[in-house]
C-alpha cells in the first residue's frame, strides 16, 4: 500500500514537472521584443492602440454597470461618455495622453497618438524634443501649441461634462463625480 502511495506522488511530482517546463519552453519561444500577454489573457492585444481601444471598451462597460441606466437612457449616455473620456485624456485627466507614449531619447514603443489638434501637437513636440540640435524658440514654440490645444480641449470637455449632466439623477451624476468622469 506504502508503495502505491509513493508511486502516485512522483507521477504526480513528474506530471507537474512537466507542465511548469512546458509552460517555460513557451515562454522561452516567444518572439525577440514580444511582450508577455497582460495578466495571462490569451487574447490581450500587443498593439498599443488595441490596448488603448480595449482599455475604453472597459472604462465604458464599467460606467454602464455602474450607472445602471435603462437601455434608452444608455443610447443617449453612451455616445456623450465616449466624449468626455476622450477629451479628458485629451487633457492628461484619466490617465492621460502619455501613458504608452516613448520614453524619453525614443526608447521603447510609442502610442499613435490620436489625430486631434492634442495628438498632433504632442507629436510635433516629441519630434522636437528628439532632435539634439532643436532651438529653444522651437521647443517653446511647440510646447505653447500643445498648451493651446489642451485649453481648447478643456474648454471642450466642460461642455461635454455639461452635456452629460443633463438627464441624468443625482445619483448618476455623483457616481459619475466619484469615478472621476464628471467635476
Amino acid at each position: 500500500m506504502c508503495g502505491r502511495k509513493v508511486l502516485f506522488s512522483l507521477a504526480i511530482a513528474c506530471f507537474l514537472g512537466a507542465v511548469l517546463i512546458g509552460l517555460s519552453l513557451s515562454q522561452a519561444q516567444q518572439a525577440p521584443g514580444e511582450r508577455v500577454r497582460a495578466r495571462g489573457e490569451p487574447n490581450a492585444p500587443r498593439d498599443p492602440e488595441q490596448m488603448q481601444r480595449m482599455m475604453t471598451e472597459r472604462q465604458i462597460a464599467r460606467i454602464k454597470e455602474t450607472l445602471q441606466p435603462s437601455a434608452e437612457e444608455w443610447k443617449v449616455l453612451e455616445p456623450k461618455v465616449t466624449k468626455v473620456i476622450t477629451l479628458s485624456r485629451q487633457t492628461g485627466g484619466m490617465g492621460g495622453m502619455g501613458m504608452f507614449s516613448r520614453r524619453p531619447g525614443g526608447q521603447g514603443p510609442q502610442m499613435p497618438r490620436d489625430q486631434t489638434q492634442v495628438g498632433k501637437s504632442l507629436e510635433e513636440l516629441q519630434k522636437i524634443l528628439d532632435n539634439k540640435e532643436a532651438k529653444p524658440e522651437e521647443i517653446k514654440a511647440k510646447l505653447t501649441a500643445l498648451r493651446d490645444a489642451r485649453d481648447k480641449a478643456k474648454k471642450e470637455l466642460a461642455k461635454a461634462q455639461q452635456e452629460l449632466r443633463q438627464g441624468m439623477s443625482p445619483r448618476q451624476e455623483a457616481q459619475l463625480v466619484l469615478i472621476g468622469l464628471l467635476e
